[in-house]
């Protein structure tokens, strides 16, 4: 950044206040990132296509990507970066909740469950993806039948059968 270790204390205090100043930043770009998305697909369903595959799911979560910070935060044991990270899924949340709505004025997602439960349905899907990242070897063709699943969940007329 071209700044001195204390320069970066004298702005935000501690390395707590630092994450928490990046989270609210990472939130913010994630929202717009959203936006740009639901500007340039035709429908709700092809953007979420499009944000769930696998390979776009692997670039976020890669070191270095926006997805990490998340994970970071999730994980990390101060109660002020935790209350962060939740303030910045659940914007997140809120951004994935109106393109659903969109979707749904268009009929490209069900309207019988309310935008909200569903942004954290999708929120949930991308999670997922780093535990069986972590914890097995997933194979393109699991994750495609496993967005094939979720997206029949989203869509109109889904009903639960058995």
């Amino acid at each position: 950044m071209g700044v001195t270790e204390p320069v970066v204390f004298q702005n935000f205090g501690t390395k707590s206040d630092l994450f928490v100043a990046v989270l609210e930043r990472v939130a913010d770009e994630v929202t717009r990132y959203l936006a740009v998305l639901g500007e340039q697909s035709p429908t709700v369903a092809e953007l979420l296509s499009r944000l769930l595959a696998h390979e776009h799911q692997d670039r976020l979560h890669s070191s270095g990507g926006l997805g990490m910070i998340f994970v970071e935060a999730a994980n990390n044991p101060e109660p002020p970066i935790r209350e962060a990270g939740h303030r910045a899924h659940t914007r997140t949340v809120q951004a994935i909740a109106e393109l659903l709505r969109r979707g749904q004025a268009e009929g490209s997602i069900r309207d019988d469950v309310d935008a909200a439960t569903l942004g954290w349905l999708v929120l949930s899907q991308i999670h997922a993806r780093q535990f069986r990242r972590a914890h097995t070897t997933t194979s393109p063709a699991l994750e495609q039948a496993i967005l094939e699943a979720l997206l029949a969940v989203l869509r109109p007329g889904w009903v639960k059968t058995g």
